[in-house]
């Protein structure tokens, strides 16, 4: 039973997303054909090299948090989130704004000039990564805490916003694979910060403070 209450909502929320993950490629191969598809699969695995930094330490920062929080030490997980988040973020952010910079030129040493056209959806893509990076770190703790409901509720409504992105970016505007990698960021963006704003709640701290760093580290690594 309480495998089965920990277990059953990441179950119904991955079925949602792949749902939505495989509809997301359906029409763009639909729309744009193989060349469209290619690009946005090649931009994703490069602008995916910027998370093997970071994904290592998250295992890791998961065990600091459960260890608090079998002490019930929430005032350390708070000081754990402080110190953790904020430069992970940073880095990725590092990664990623170099990779969107010279993505012309990473697409000259990984590929051939077919894909050269590629360039501006690399280019978007690569800021996937940031986001990403933070909702690992920050969403390892709703698995501490066994929060997999709100998970799954946080997962299925950016399910449903990025499907309506989708239609907007993909069918109505007809951008393709730049229309997806816009897509893909705008969500990762949403769903990582309404994450965040239950973690401030259950952390007690101002969100407006990761906020601000957000936007300050982009700012700053792009000037």
């Amino acid at each position: 039973k309480e495998f089965f209450n920990f277990a059953s909502p990441l179950v119904i929320f991955n079925m949602v997303a792949i749902s939505f993950s495989m509809f997301d490629i359906w029409l763009l191969q639909k729309l744009g054909g193989s060349e469209q598809t290619g690009f946005y699969g090649l931009a994703y695995s490069i602008s995916a090299m910027c998370f093997l930094f970071t994904s290592a330490m998250t295992p890791i920062i998961t065990r600091e948090f459960a260890k608090s929080f079998a002490e019930k030490n929430i005032k350390e997980m708070r000081v754990l989130f402080f110190k953790y988040i904020p430069i992970f973020y940073a880095i990725a952010t590092y990664f990623s704004v170099f990779i969107a910079f010279q993505s012309e030129n990473l697409l000259v040493i990984f590929t051939n000039h077919e894909f050269h056209d590629a360039y501006l959806v690399l280019m978007i893509m690569a800021y996937y990564p940031i986001h990403q990076t933070y909702g690992q770190l920050s969403g390892s703790i709703f698995y501490v805490t066994e929060q997999t409901k709100l998970i799954r509720n946080i997962g299925i409504i950016s399910s449903i916003l990025g499907f309506i992105l989708t239609i907007l970016f993909l069918y109505i505007f007809d951008l393709q694979a730049i229309g997806l990698a816009f897509k893909m960021v705008i969500i990762q963006i949403i769903s990582v910060n309404i994450q965040l704003y239950f973690n401030s709640k259950f952390l007690d701290f101002k969100i407006s403070y990761f906020i601000k760093h957000q936007i300050s580290s982009l700012l700053f690594f792009m000037l």
